[in-house]
């Protein structure tokens, strides 16, 4: 409750100042254009040119994933409160509100991308990549793995203390709301076989897209290759909404993007995380003895 309270103030704060920002840089955008057609014009009537066309630079920039993430965080954010004050009645409902607006969002994010100048090439989706560098993709997950769990305990770690610290008592994480739901035997089956499908398939795809396609080649114009990774492994860690999860989700996200440049192709980390999902999702079951 207290988390959804304090973030959907802030998501919206954010994403007001990133549309105002989008507002100011688009104005200046078409006025550069403007001026550069113009002083091409002039250009053109001296020399006799007259085949002169202006096109912007394909590709992304930062503010894509932002909004992404943004959009996101508030619709997540709002039904979990509601769900949480009863204002959404039972769990199918919740969930399939959840799905209606991960739906929406995966045909914003598509828009987003047919929007850019040479967006889906942008992201890599047009080639296979080479199999020496799928294989060192995967040889990188497989090494990150380990790290994964590292990463959550520290991660426990550092969660516990600070609780301590502001006298909180102990700090209990919460189990993961998708297994929560498909393991705990309160939604339906329909409902259950929808979720998993999105866990395991749609969303992977979509988030791999978002991520390390639109943010890889957004952060990357700005900052180069480390910087992009790093930005966008901190924001798909943050992405979750589960403060118990952020350090091992970040570990994974940086694994994935490693995995996109040296595969050159967004399909390799898309499988593998198609897998990790797939994985995880079975390794609980099977804790759980519902396997």
């Amino acid at each position: 409750m207290v988390l959804q309270t304090i973030a959907l103030p802030l998501g919206y704060a954010a994403l007001w100042n990133v549309a105002i920002r989008d507002v100011k840089c688009g104005k200046k955008q078409h006025m550069d254009s403007e001026r550069t057609v113009k002083k091409k014009a002039w250009g053109e009537r001296e020399s006799g040119i007259d085949d002169f066309r202006y096109e912007t630079a394909p590709g992304f920039s930062p503010r894509n994933l932002w909004r992404f993430f943004l959009v996101d965080l508030i619709a997540v954010m709002s039904l979990r409160l509601l769900y949480s004050r009863g204002l959404i009645p039972g769990i199918d409902a919740y969930v399939l509100l959840t799905l209606a607006g991960k739906i929406v969002l995966a045909g914003y994010l598509a828009w987003m991308i047919r929007d850019a100048a040479d967006g889906w090439g942008a992201l890599g989706v047009k080639t296979g990549g080479s199999p020496l560098g799928w294989l060192w993709g995967t040889i990188l997950y497989a090494i990150a793995y380990p790290g994964m769990h590292l990463a959550g305990r520290l991660n426990f770690w550092l969660l516990g203390g600070a609780f301590r610290f502001l006298g909180w008592g102990r700090f209990e994480p919460e189990p993961q709301e998708v297994a929560l739901i498909l393991l705990g035997g309160e939604a339906r089956s329909a409902v259950c076989i929808a979720l998993l499908a999105f866990a395991v398939l749609i969303g992977p795809v979509m988030e791999e897209a978002a991520f390390r396609g639109v943010g890889m080649d957004g952060f990357g114009r700005t900052g180069g290759a480390w910087s992009a990774a790093i930005w966008t492994s901190t924001l798909f860690g943050l992405y979750h909404f589960d403060p118990s999860r952020i350090l091992p989700l970040a570990v994974m996200g940086f694994a994935m993007a490693g995995a996109g440049r040296l595969s050159r192709t967004l399909w390799c980390p898309v499988v593998l995380h198609i897998f990790h999902n797939s994985f995880t999702l079975w390794m609980m079951a099977k804790n759980t003895g519902k396997a």
